[in-house]
């Protein structure tokens, strides 16, 4: 008899064991090397989940751990969800902005089920969750995903530059852009000097209307006149972000720097601007123009 008690409170320590292992509740986490906003604005909008689930979605069906889920409800810091095939396994998914620039993220798994469920369910589930919450950081981490282009902390390379402003009932042609670098670069040549870059292109609406500024770097400062405008550039801190494509590509990363630069709480004191690397005129294919986009920023 005292054998039998003894395997009874054996049986009795290994479950303990286990429902503590396996069974019980438990939150992972890991840190983003990235501010908060990014991930509250792709989490509070389910549309934008494919962005950045790190699991093949398929028929608008999430998984994690490779377990369907059914979202309860969605919080700007993350979301609440169950197993679709059991709603006793309830998941949180939370984000908390840390210092630094860094956001910790973490998945908290609860069981309410019966002790089987628990545990054939929690070991499976909790590799999941250590793998989606590893994909979930990989993307944030990762530039090209979050704001479209690699960005780049850069300096000022230009300082001394000799501009033009013209102002366009609609959205210039690419022709009517280059003949403004044309007047610039033929202004710069008469006067003894050499341009230093590739041009550099601002677009803007402003009362209906279409701004367009140009500029070139150039070997020395130049002269005023009522057509070309000397300006010179603090060499200070700039964003850089390389892109290939047209307009409407150049624009969105141009957005996306400006929101980089408030996701980073920094404050810019000039106009973003365009490097035109490649030469539009001699390139009529939109989809290979490289162009470089820059964003003043203070530290």
């Amino acid at each position: 008899m005292k054998r039998v008690w003894i395997a009874v409170v054996m049986v009795a320590l290994i479950g303990v064991v286990l429902w503590f292992l396996w069974g019980a509740d438990k939150t992972s986490s890991l840190v983003v090397n990235r501010p908060y906003f990014p991930l509250e604005r792709e989490t509070v909008r389910q549309s934008n989940w494919r962005h950045w689930w790190p699991e093949p979605v398929k028929d608008s069906v999430f998984t994690i751990g490779g377990k369907p889920i059914a979202v309860v409800q969605i919080l700007q810091n993350g979301f609440d969800a169950h197993l679709q095939d059991d709603s006793t396994v309830l998941l949180s998914y939370r984000f908390v902005s840390e210092s630094g620039g860094k956001t910790t993220i973490g998945l908290t798994s609860q069981y309410r089920g019966s002790l089987w469920t628990r545990l054939s369910t929690a070991p499976v589930l909790r590799r999941g969750i250590a793998d989606w919450l590893a994909g979930v950081q990989q993307h944030f981490e990762n530039d090209e995903a979050v704001y479209g282009a690699p960005i780049t902390r850069a300096m000022v390379k230009d300082s001394v530059l000799i501009s033009m402003r013209r102002v366009f009932d609609s959205i210039p042609a690419t022709a009517d852009v280059y003949a403004m670098i044309g007047e610039l670069r033929a202004y710069t040549s008469e006067q003894g000097a050499e341009n230093t870059n590739h041009p550099m292109v601002t677009m803007y609406k402003e009362d209906g209307k279409t701004i367009v500024m140009t500029a070139l770097g150039t070997s020395k400062r130049l002269p005023a006149t009522d057509s070309f405008f000397p300006k010179r550039m603090e060499l200070g801190y700039i964003l850089e972000a390389m892109t290939t494509g047209g307009s409407a590509q150049v624009s969105e990363i141009q957005q996306n720097l400006a929101l980089y630069a408030r996701d980073y709480d920094k404050t810019s004191p000039a106009i973003p601007y365009q490097l035109w690397i490649t030469n539009r005129m001699e390139q009529p294919d939109s989809s290979k123009w490289m162009t470089g986009v820059y964003f003043p920023i203070m530290y």
